[in-house]
């Protein structure tokens, strides 16, 4: 009997493979339950519009998605009023659902995304809304963003306008 986490006999009915990086979680959105092989994704690098002293906004980049230590998080610049933090790919990938964590607590929803977009680029200077990916009240200390259609970029941000909280964690 074969089991439906035998990727390699299974290959042939997939799309490309499960991705992640950092804090986020990219994958291609399937059509039917079938097994999804994870491979991490290169990131080049991360900036954002400001970071909290002692953070970076490489800080997600070190693959520990479940702690926000200085070296493990990103952290905005307290009363900013808006913020960004973005991360750029070695090459163009296709990009299907983020799995965004995000606040400074593992269960309480504290100093987080409470209004924002994720956005897709191709050269870090034009910017297009993920439209399925806009919250205006979050609540959740993590949500799945599944796209209806894949999109391709280099570059991909969540532009935030509100934080519950002094500042803006993504980890």
């Amino acid at each position: 009997m074969q089991s439906l986490f035998d990727y390699n006999d299974l290959s042939e009915y997939m799309l490309p493979p499960l991705r992640s990086f950092a804090g986020l979680l990219l994958v291609y959105v399937m059509a039917s339950p079938v097994a999804i092989v994870a491979e991490p994704v290169p990131a080049q690098s991360a900036d954002s519009s400001g970071v909290e002293e002692e953070f970076s906004a490489n800080g997600p980049l070190d693959g520990d998605r479940f702690t926000f230590s200085t070296s493990s998080a990103w952290k905005g610049v307290p009363n900013a009023g808006n913020w960004w933090w973005q991360v750029r790919f070695g090459e163009v990938e296709k990009i299907g659902a983020i799995l965004q964590i995000q606040g400074d607590h593992n269960f309480v929803f504290s100093h987080a995304p409470r209004q924002y977009v994720w956005q897709a680029s191709l050269d870090g200077q034009d910017w297009q809304d993920l439209r399925a990916t806009k919250v205006t009240n979050e609540q959740r200390v993590f949500r799945i963003h599944r796209l209806a259609k894949a999109v391709n970029a280099r570059f991909l941000r969540i532009q935030i306008d509100a934080a519950t909280g002094a500042f803006p964690t993504c980890g």
